[in-house]
């Protein structure tokens, strides 16, 4: 009862918050830690979505996160991974290892670090 809960997201998905099922109970349990694209307009977006939100009563805390921004994105890691692209540059070879080992993606082979 006493547990602060901290959700962490991508600005593409907390858009869609206010579209999720029981969204008006989720959205008010926890703290949203917005992960920004290159987008001048985040603050404004979430901003967007917490009004969204408050039609249905519900008070949403959120800040954006500062961080730096990097290009890849989940998208860019599925076509890699569609396509047959080495992933070695993307993302580290543990979550390479997991992504080839649990066939997410409908992955072709992933390329080992240095071929």
């Amino acid at each position: 009862p006493n547990t602060q809960w901290y959700w962490l997201i991508g600005l593409d998905a907390f858009q869609s918050l206010p579209h999720w099922r029981e969204s008006a109970t989720v959205a008010s349990q926890c703290i949203w830690l917005v992960a920004p694209r290159n987008d001048a307009k985040t603050h404004t977006i979430c901003q967007h979505v917490a009004r969204e939100l408050a039609t249905q009563h519900v008070t949403l805390r959120w800040q954006v996160l500062e961080m730096p921004q990097i290009p890849i994105s989940s998208s860019l890691v599925r076509e890699y991974c569609q396509t047959g692209r080495s992933l070695h540059t993307l993302v580290p070879e543990t979550v390479q290892h997991y992504i080839t080992s649990q066939n997410l993606y409908a992955s072709r082979k992933i390329f080992q670090a240095g071929e």
